[in-house]
């Protein structure tokens, strides 16, 4: 044997090696460090990895598409509970809080750590802003490794002051009494302010109008305004009702940096979690 090749052979070998020992995945594994997460999906897919490629769909942005693959597969496997999780996780991405809680709600197997318990806790709170509901619904989650979140959880939960609510129908009828009080009211000054000045000057315009003697501009302008009026109802009404919104996302970030769960699936095709912000 001359020297080249044995010196071929001692250099082969840890390449051998080393592509023995590579994962299966580890192709999936590179793309979806790359970025590449819609390529990484189909190499997941291809190795049946359905968690890791319900995830490359999270990634590429694709929580609608990853809810119908999640639902596919759990056709297939009725009682894994990690599916409907990542099928009611998707939906919760995709904004369709409510279709995530009938999901959860639906499941024919419950996750053996209660990961299906607290993450329907969080998704009840997106979806119906009850913090006693959800305190109350995570007691269902059992003794195990998720047991002290959830008890911190329920705590913080019951500690949180009340959201500042304003009332839409207490809205609409301060601003039918005087216009843009509603807005005021729901915290929307500015908007407030514009809308008595414009009904203000509508109104005062159609009586100048009259007093003129010029019936038909001023029936005009009076038209126009009532229906700026109605208007500037349902412009409180609907200042009243984003106070809320900003109001509840406020609390529920809050809460989320102690308490929001994120999954990540893992080599054995489960689901492994953290509460929290890192």
């Amino acid at each position: 044997m001359t020297l080249r090749a044995v010196c071929l052979i001692g250099l082969s070998a840890p390449a051998q090696a080393f592509a023995q020992e590579a994962p299966p995945d580890a192709l999936a594994a590179d793309l979806r460090a790359a970025g590449l997460c819609d390529e990484a999906f189909l190499e997941y897919a291809r190795l049946d990895a359905t968690l890791r490629a319900g995830e490359a769909l999270w990634c590429a942005g694709r929580y609608d598409d990853a809810a119908g693959y999640f639902a596919q597969a759990r056709a297939e496997a009725p009682n894994r509970a990690s599916l409907t999780l990542g099928e009611a996780e998707s939906l919760y991405l995709a904004g369709r809080t409510h279709d995530a809680a009938l999901t959860l709600g639906a499941s024919p197997s419950p996750d053996p750590v209660g990961l299906d318990v607290m993450r329907g806790a969080w998704i009840s709170l997106r979806s119906e802003g009850d913090f006693s509901a959800a305190a109350e619904g995570l007691k269902a989650v059992p003794q195990g490794p998720l047991r002290p979140a959830a008890d911190a959880f329920a705590a913080d939960l019951r500690a949180a002051p009340p959201i500042p609510h304003r009332s839409p129908a207490l809205a609409g009828t301060l601003s039918a009494v005087v216009p843009g009080a509603g807005q005021l009211y729901a915290g929307a000054p500015k908007d407030g302010l514009s809308a008595l000045l414009v009904n203000g000057a509508l109104l005062g315009g159609a009586v100048a109008l009259a007093r003129s003697d010029r019936p038909g501009a001023a029936a005009l302008t009076g038209v126009i305004g009532l229906s700026f009026y109605a208007g500037n109802i349902q412009a409180a009404v609907s200042a009243a009702r984003r106070h809320n919104q900003r109001a509840e996302r406020a609390a529920l970030d809050t809460l989320a940096v102690s308490h929001e769960l994120t999954l990540t699936p893992t080599d054995e095709d489960a689901w492994a979690f953290r509460v929290g912000d890192p």
